[in-house]
């Protein structure tokens, strides 16, 4: 199988033919896929596999009621260093790189809010509810459909890096090449970022920065924030990666290089 997608506002902007050309690009590279030896690997994480974790990341961690209930990450750790200094995720529902939308489920603007600032835990996002509990202003983050649910970031953006994206991949003395990720639980340590989930549609071993061969769909099981801790290299392109599950919800994302990232399982 292979896998290509885009998401734009405005549908003239689709390029259905070099969507469909890489789609058949990755299918035609994932033939015959081979076990692998299980353990910790060089990853490059297309924008896609990138986005699911900070999805999660989000759920779990960048909202007030999370913080409140002391299951989130960045509880008892404002200003701690808990990725790398080139990391930094924000969400902004104003900005027309991703699915912009200007205001929240209770009509409140929204407002650009630091949640990891070059690496060090810098903030959460808030609703009416909990800026009340908190003696601070709605950040304009009340969900769409579940008001225990809490707020929820669903505009996320990190800060594209310096590297060209097709040196990511010549930078792999050894690795693993990952197009995106399914089937992702999030919840097994929400405190330490702990998740595990599937590879999909794609996973390549490379071997001196290149491709040697397509291996059977493996299972992760990873502290998302080590791995964000372990960055090699940020692509300096972008992707603009939409989720299905949420109306105006997306993740404007570089591809990532990290190293030691940990595979516990794969597929028969």
């Amino acid at each position: 199988s292979g896998f290509a997608a885009q998401a734009f506002r405005d549908i003239r902007e689709l390029k259905p033919e070099a969507m469909a050309q890489r789609a058949q690009e990755f299918c035609r590279m994932n033939r015959d896929p081979r076990p692998i030896t299980l353990g910790r690997y060089d990853v490059l994480l297309e924008p896609e596999a990138v986005a699911e974790l900070v999805e999660w990341l989000s759920y779990i961690g960048f909202g007030a009621k999370q913080f409140d209930e002391r299951t989130s990450f960045l509880t008892g750790r404002m200003g701690d260093p808990l990725m790398h200094p080139r990391m930094t995720i924000y969400d902004d529902g104003a900005d027309p790189r991703g699915l912009a939308m200007p205001f929240d489920f209770e009509g409140v603007p929204k407002r650009r809010v630091d949640l990891i600032q070059q690496g060090k835990a810098a903030g959460v996002v808030y609703d009416s509810a909990y800026a009340r509990l908190h003696h601070t202003r709605s950040t304009g983050h009340a969900p769409a459909y579940d008001e225990h649910e809490g707020p929820l970031a669903l505009n996320l953006f990190l800060t594209a890096g310096d590297a060209p994206r097709q040196d990511l991949l010549r930078r792999m003395e050894r690795g693993l090449w990952v197009t995106r990720f399914h089937y992702v639980n999030g919840l097994l340590n929400t405190q330490e970022g702990l998740m595990t989930g599937l590879t999909r549609d794609g996973t390549f071993l490379v071997k001196r920065g290149k491709v040697a061969g397509a291996v059977k769909n493996l299972r992760f099981t990873q502290s998302i924030l080590k791995a964000f801790s372990n960055i090699l290299a940020v692509s300096r392109e972008q992707e603009r990666v939409a989720d299905p599950a949420q109306g105006f919800s997306a993740v404007v994302a570089p591809a990532l290089l990290i190293k030691n990232f940990t595979f516990t399982g794969q597929t028969k």
